[in-house]
């Protein structure tokens, strides 16, 4: 553990039951109600309650993608949205549930079509936690070893939007896909017609309209992270946040992170342009422009940033989690990020594989406290730190 964080906050470190995630101070262990068979983990909360989904696989081929509901400290039974053999399980290609304003709540997942490696998206709507999930939107495109996927869900005004690549032809497109606040399908339209072909898409409501933050592509391969605005479903000119000019004939696999408040959007994103680093830029024009980006890495970042809006409308307080190369295996990371101060000293939240079965760590506020997940040996783990324990940014 870094010694400022032991100095910070005094050495109370511990082992989680029956895994190798050793945790730093400050940050208390959660239960959850996910399986030893459970991987890749997506975070939703609304008010008090926090939803966890993730998928379970049985080893034989049998998926289930399924989600538990935390509120008034306890976690609800665990409800499957979707099972079969035809379901994706990828460690970069993950499904999610999000709450919306309206209480009702939106899922999507993968499944694989009757050809070679085709697979495509479902998106389903669901009234409440305990209604029958209602599939609004099944990919038709894919043919072949062609595929959508990447997708973000995200609720702005009286819609809900599905920011998603589309890769069923050569040149891969970012699409997105707007429903009625009933989860009634309207269109999908393609608003970049050349991205990257597998980092994760991420999506935000800012100045009243969804941004998308995505990976770009060029003809002679550079692909530096793009954002673009959504309204009445047309997007904006595509935009880069900030031109690394990072160009590398492949995907790197490593999508960037968004969140907004109002007029104001920070995006976290890894770039190896010149050396291996994680970049943090906000914007106070609803993604219009953003400023000089912060770094956050140690200096050996793997990257996969997540982030969460703190609960300070005046600073916009942004906590970011990252992975980390360590001297054995890596370590989850977290700072907090502010535009007027910078980003605080890091603390390690876990010490994790640095192997893909990790998957990409994901944060969200909750009541007084940010809560990460993540895949461990032992399946989903979760964890919080309180807000009280958390750094504050000192430069």
């Amino acid at each position: 553990m870094p010694r400022d964080t032991i100095r910070r906050y005094g050495r109370r470190e511990f082992l989680a039951t029956g895994s190798t995630a050793l945790f730093a101070a400050g940050v208390s262990p959660l239960s959850n109600p996910a399986g030893p068979s459970s991987r890749y983990p997506f975070l939703s909360r609304e008010g008090g309650r926090l939803l966890l989904s993730w998928l379970d696989d049985d080893g034989n081929g049998m998926r289930s993608f399924r989600f538990a509901i935390h509120e008034n400290g306890t976690w609800t039974r665990p409800r499957a949205i979707a099972s079969g053999r035809r379901l994706m399980l990828n460690w970069a290609d993950f499904p999610s549930v999000t709450f919306l304003p309206n209480g009702q709540l939106a899922a999507h997942w993968l499944e694989r079509h009757d050809s070679a490696g085709a697979y495509g998206i479902r998106i389903a709507f669901a009234r409440d936690p305990e209604a029958s999930w209602i599939t609004a939107f099944a990919s038709t495109r894919p043919t072949a070893d062609g595929y959508e996927g990447f997708v973000s869900l995200g609720a702005s005004g009286q819609g809900v939007y599905a920011s998603f690549l589309d890769h069923s032809k050569p040149v891969t497109a970012l699409r997105v896909a707007r429903f009625g606040s009933d989860g009634r399908f309207l269109d999908d339209r393609v608003v970049d017609g050349d991205v990257c072909s597998c980092c994760q898409t991420a999506i935000a409501t800012a100045g009243g309209a969804p941004i998308v933050a995505y990976r770009g592509h060029t003809r002679d391969e550079v692909r530096d992270i793009r954002s673009v605005s959504l309204r009445e479903g047309r997007g904006s000119r595509p935009r880069v946040v900030s031109p690394d000019n990072w160009r590398i004939n492949a995907c790197p696999v490593n999508g960037p992170s968004l969140v907004a408040d109002g007029q104001r959007a920070a995006v976290a994103w890894y770039t190896s342009a010149t050396s291996p680093k994680v970049w943090l830029a906000f914007s106070d024009d609803a993604g219009g422009a953003y400023g000089a980006p912060i770094r956050i890495d140690d200096g050996r970042p793997i990257g996969r940033p997540s982030l969460a809006l703190l609960p300070d409308s005046r600073a916009m307080k942004t906590a970011v989690i990252w992975l980390e190369h360590a001297e054995v295996g890596a370590r989850l990371r977290l700072r907090v990020v502010s535009p007027a101060t910078g980003a605080s000293e890091p603390i390690t939240v876990a010490n994790v594989p640095a192997s893909r079965s990790v998957g990409f760590p994901r944060v969200v506020t909750a009541n007084d406290r940010l809560v990460i997940a993540w895949t461990s040996d032992v399946g989903i783990t979760t964890s919080t730190v309180a807000f009280a324990l958390l750094p504050v940014p000192i430069r």
